[in-house]
């Protein structure tokens, strides 16, 4: 079964790599040709190994345990104990509730966060806050785990075919490796303060509030640290150089008046090796895009950019997804990076930790108030160079 997966997706990278052929030379080009004949290939081994495997004894499969159902009334019991967990995590007060709970803290029973604060809210956040950490090279470390990785990766971007001349050899070429090592800062979203009275009065949905709103301050931070290596406060992070340093300035534009043009888009696109286009992506921040979208036209005034189909989905310029980064350079600030295309998996690492809760247990007691702090780990470092190609504005 593990062959028939490894062979799947072997035939699956074939096929994008087929498909990025065909747009670009057509359906006779010897490139696309030669993958779809490979693709064949791997179908042929595919159909040989379930030819077999259905000629093999069947072993009983297991029996799957039904999943709980649980009612509208059931949810709701649900939800009211998992906030009433909260509540008492918050205040210090022992629960017993382990329903909710993988572990208990030992001293004093209190309840641990819930699972679903770290869980599907945080992944949603950056999805719409800092969406680059969808295609950035991603490691997330364990819980505790804070140790310096070493991130390896190869350069074979320059290498192609020699001829053999008859009785000739053949020259030694070995592909370029290289490391990098990754440390990480320790950041937080800032202090989170209420009072006890507001815990125990309010009849709203304490998890979700507190899950969504440090969330969201850890999406724009994620972003603003990976783009350009400063925190919210504008602090450099010693461990996080920013892909505005670490990509190549392509170009820069005739006049800060002059914003970025269809001109630029181009020339910016030619700079960038082929090798890295399969992967390659935009990155803007949502006011260049719409000025873009206004001012770069075709021949019968229609946008270049083709739309998302979908309500979240991406736009697509020149074939390659257009990512909003709101911490780039907006159009009119000098000397800003205000376009990057690339590829982040080749040209960027990030290495990140769970969110983490600190709960100030007794420092608000005196005035029936409690505090967390949610905290996270994040370090990153460029990779591949050239991966990553930017426009920058003019001075003036």
């Amino acid at each position: 079964m593990n062959k028939l997966i490894q062979l799947n997706t072997q035939k699956t990278d074939i096929l994008h790599r087929a498909q990025v052929a065909l747009d670009a030379h057509g359906a006779k080009s010897p490139q696309y040709k030669s993958l779809v004949a490979e693709a064949e290939i791997v179908q042929g081994d595919i159909d040989m190994l379930n030819q077999i495997e259905r000629s093999l004894p069947k072993e009983a499969a297991p029996i799957a345990a039904p999943a709980p159902v649980l009612t509208g009334d059931e949810k709701q019991i649900r939800r009211a104990k998992l906030n009433a967990a909260w509540r008492s995590f918050l205040t210090n007060r022992p629960d017993h509730s382990a329903e909710f709970r993988d572990l208990l803290t030992s001293d004093g029973g209190s309840a641990l966060v819930p699972q679903e604060f770290a869980g599907g809210v945080l992944a949603q956040a950056l999805k719409y806050y800092a969406p680059l950490t969808n295609y950035v090279r991603t490691k997330w470390l364990g819980p505790g785990q804070g140790m310096v990785v070493k991130v390896p990766f190869g350069t074979d971007t320059s290498v192609g075919l020699t001829l053999i001349t008859e009785g000739g050899s053949v020259a030694e070429v070995d592909p370029a490796f290289s490391s990098a090592t990754v440390g990480n800062d320790d950041l937080s979203a800032g202090t989170i303060k209420f009072s006890w009275n507001l815990l125990n009065d309010s009849n709203f949905d304490l998890e979700v509030l507190l899950t969504e709103l440090a969330s969201i301050r850890l999406g724009r931070g994620y972003e603003a640290i990976l783009t350009n290596g400063l925190d919210s406060a504008g602090t450099a992070t010693p461990h996080n150089p920013g892909i505005v340093n670490v990509a190549e300035v392509a170009l820069t534009t005739s006049s800060l008046a002059s914003n970025v043009s269809l001109t630029n888009l181009f020339n910016l696109f030619d700079a960038l090796d082929p090798a890295y286009l399969p992967r390659a992506v935009w990155m803007m921040t949502s006011k260049t895009r719409n000025n873009l979208i206004r001012t770069q036209l075709d021949t019968t005034n229609r946008s270049l950019f083709i739309p998302s189909p979908t309500v979240d989905g991406v736009d697509m310029l020149l074939g390659k997804p257009v990512v909003i980064n709101q911490s780039l350079a907006q159009l009119g600030t000098a000397n800003g990076i205000a376009v990057v295309l690339g590829s982040l998996y080749d040209g960027y690492q990030m290495v990140g930790s769970p969110l983490r809760i600190q709960n100030l247990r007794e420092r608000y007691a005196d005035t029936l108030e409690s505090a967390i702090i949610p905290t996270t780990r994040v370090g990153s470092t460029g990779l591949a160079p050239g991966a990553l190609q930017s426009i920058k504005l003019a001075a003036s």
